[in-house]
């Protein structure tokens, strides 16, 4: 059987491979993006015989795109980092950690594409390689851009991350033979969902200028340990046609405000110290209630030379609460509640979201 894999890389130019700094990304799911044409025949009469159809020759291609789920397990590292930075747009300074880890902020950015902001006319393409009947080939997807992602985690299994990418179809290249070898070396171990801890409250530690902290840390919250956590994230950005001479959605704009959105059930508790999530469910009948959420990602692996570990922070400073009727049962089981946070514009931290991440790329 031949090889399958997926390399990704930035682009400098959107749909323009840049022929080296391949990062190679174990996959999980589909492995082909979907590449979907509009191609139909213009409805008009030149004195054939239209009851029996139209013309072959009057068939043009509207438009192209390509539409990928991109999913793995959360490899802490430049891989999914570039992935991160594309789809919420800044990208902090990275600082040395430990001589070999760096440490540094992402977060969303109202604009991040385009000529003069952050993102420029960049863009991630993906190699993929597949098995044709033994032999190995390769395919060239350019132009790609994340618009949302989702991590999720549930008992001991790996956090699974995926991203939702789209492209122009006419940056997709027509499978040849592979010459590319896959390389995984430095890639370090996946979180999985043993590693994560969860974090309530407001006594949220930070250090630096909002929203480029320099470190992110739990302080005295609260912590909880919920049964299962799901955190998605929209960017609110997304493609639009152009008349540029590119067939398909090409312009990437603002089409609605960013989003972050938290799930877990949890079972409904009222213990004499920590987090109660009675607590969390009677606030709903007082008025509105809020919170700010943490989740620190430690797989405990050495990123640096001596301590430091490979980390990942997600820091929500402001998110509306919800939750659901908790599940109390005749029967005496121990009932469950589920919880819905909403993000929300945090003035003091200047973002909705904020990412801390801790590997050994000294940039994405």
């Amino acid at each position: 059987m031949g090889i399958q894999a997926i390399a990704i890389v930035e682009e400098a130019v959107r749909g323009t491979d840049p022929g080296s700094g391949y990062l190679w990304i174990p996959v999980t799911g589909s492995l082909l993006p979907s590449f979907a044409a509009t191609d139909e025949p213009r409805q008009e009469f030149r004195g054939n015989d239209s009851a029996l159809g139209a013309l072959e020759t009057s068939i043009v291609r509207r438009e192209s795109q390509i539409t990928m789920a991109l999913e793995c397990a959360f490899y802490p590292g430049a891989e999914t980092g570039l992935l991160f930075k594309h789809d919420l747009g800044k990208a902090g300074t990275r600082a040395a950690e430990d001589t070999s880890a760096y440490k540094g902020p992402l977060y969303p950015l109202s604009q991040p594409y385009g000529v003069g902001n952050e993102l420029g006319t960049t863009a991630i393409g993906m190699w993929v390689l597949f098995d044709k009947e033994g032999t190995t080939y390769k395919q060239y997807y350019g132009g790609c851009r994340p618009f949302d992602f989702s991590v999720n985690a549930e008992g001991t299994d790996d956090v699974k991350l995926s991203f939702n990418v789209k492209a122009p179809g006419e940056y997709a290249t027509i499978p040849v033979i592979n010459d590319l070898t896959p390389s995984y070396t430095g890639l370090a171990a996946p979180f999985t969902s043993q590693d994560v801890t969860c974090y309530i409250g407001t006594t949220v530690s930070v250090t630096g200028t909002a929203p480029d902290y320099t470190d992110i840390s739990a302080g005295t919250m609260t912590q909880f340990c919920p049964d299962s956590l799901s955190l998605t994230v929209t960017s609110g950005l997304d493609d639009k046609v152009q008349m540029c001479g590119i067939e398909g959605p090409s312009k990437t704009f603002r089409s609605g405000q960013f989003g972050a959105e938290v799930t877990f059930p949890i079972d409904f508790s009222d213990p004499s110290s920590g987090y109660s999530s009675y607590d969390e469910w009677v606030k709903k009948f007082t008025g509105t209630n809020s919170n700010v959420l943490l989740f620190v990602l430690d797989n405990g692996e050495i990123a640096g030379d001596t301590t430091t570990t490979y980390q990942t922070t997600f820091y929500l400073p402001a998110m509306l609460s919800n939750s659901d009727t908790p599940a109390i049962a005749s029967d005496g089981t121990q009932p469950t509640i589920s919880f819905t946070y909403t993000s929300l514009y945090d003035e003091t931290a200047a973002s909705p979201f904020i990412m801390q991440t801790i590997d050994k790329a000294s940039a994405y």
